[in-house]
């Protein structure tokens, strides 16, 4: 052959190697890819995802969905059953047509954050008396055989709670700039939204649920409204599987009741706003607390406090930011 022939025998051949090796490469980041989808358990079917069943997702047991119907084409969103559920809140038609005088719609759970909205009716005329989480039950989990995979972050929120055994109320109060009691009121149509963080103990299942202590002052009586229970678990290190998958190991018979106490007990209003504050989502908030002179002056009762529940991370975080936010304003 002549040395033009032979160039072009080379070409030819290294044009079928680069295009073997593209479609080799494009296979296996389909493999990858869209088989880890298929058989993760984390992105099941749809079909799996219906009304009356409670199923895991991530950390969390989702809703059930019979009550809330509008959460229920979240599941099919890409990545939703990776890190909870979490979305829009209940469609207008929904709220509208609502025969309660006050309601709760969960809006999502996801990477310990619970987001809800509490709503009224047009006739409605209310006083909340007190909002709640209510610890129901816990269960320990003794399974160590996750995986490594880290999760993401999202969300908004008005409190941060440590979830513990030693706690079954955890009262969640308005904001305001003088630190001072307040009730929410509801007056016809109206609408709060709440987003709350959850921190918890590793490989311990804990089943909560929204309350609210109401006076209907239209007929002065006193009424209680309650969620679905939710529950929520995580493993060490933001891994994967193991307790997660719960059904492997969880049975009603397993659960324990917590002890009947209310997480502000023997804590001063103004102080359990400190420690319940929320920084790392909005650390305006801090100025509140920097600037309320009757709190900076009772500093050593806030330490006090702190260092009578030693294992409630989120209290010591929340004193040391603000303590060291003083020490900047000397």
């Amino acid at each position: 052959m002549t040395k033009s022939q032979w160039f072009r025998v080379v070409v030819i051949f290294m044009l079928l190697v680069w295009s073997i090796a593209v479609i080799g490469i494009g296979a296996w980041v389909y493999a990858g890819v869209w088989g880890t989808k298929q058989n993760d358990p984390a992105r099941a079917s749809p079909s799996v995802i219906r009304a009356g069943q409670n199923i895991i997702a991530g950390h969390d047991i989702v809703v059930n969905v019979s009550r809330y119907p509008y959460l229920e084409d979240k599941y099919e969103m890409e990545g939703m059953l990776r890190d909870g559920w979490y979305g829009q809140g209940p469609p207008n038609e929904l709220i509208n047509s609502q025969k309660e005088d006050l309601a709760i719609y969960p809006v999502g759970l996801a990477n310990h954050r619970l987001g809800f909205l509490v709503s009224s009716t047009s006739h409605a005329h209310i006083k909340v008396e007190r909002l709640y989480l209510k610890l129901n039950a816990y269960a320990t989990c003794d399974l160590r055989d996750e995986t490594t995979e880290i999760l993401g972050f999202m969300g908004v929120t008005t409190a941060a709670f440590f979830i513990s055994e030693d706690y079954n109320i955890y009262p969640i109060y308005p904001m305001n700039t003088n630190l001072e009691m307040s009730s929410w009121i509801y007056k016809g149509k109206d609408i709060n939204e709440f987003r709350v963080y959850l921190a918890y103990r590793p490989y311990v299942l804990y089943l909560i649920s929204i309350n609210i202590d109401y006076l209907d002052l239209n007929r002065n009586e006193m009424k209680h409204v309650e969620s679905d229970e939710f529950s929520l678990i995580e493993v060490a290190h933001g891994n994967w599987g193991g307790c997660l998958d719960i059904k492997r190991w969880f049975s009603r018979d397993m659960q324990r009741e917590p002890k009947s106490a209310n997480y502000d007990e023997r804590i001063p209003y103004d102080i359990y706003q400190l420690l319940t504050a929320d920084f790392s989502y909005n650390p305006g908030m801090m100025n509140v607390f920097l600037t309320n002179r009757n709190l900076i002056r009772r500093s050593s009762e806030v330490k006090a406090i702190i260092e009578s529940r030693p294992d409630n991370t989120l209290f010591r975080d929340n004193y040391e930011a603000w303590a060291q936010a003083l020490q900047g304003t000397k």
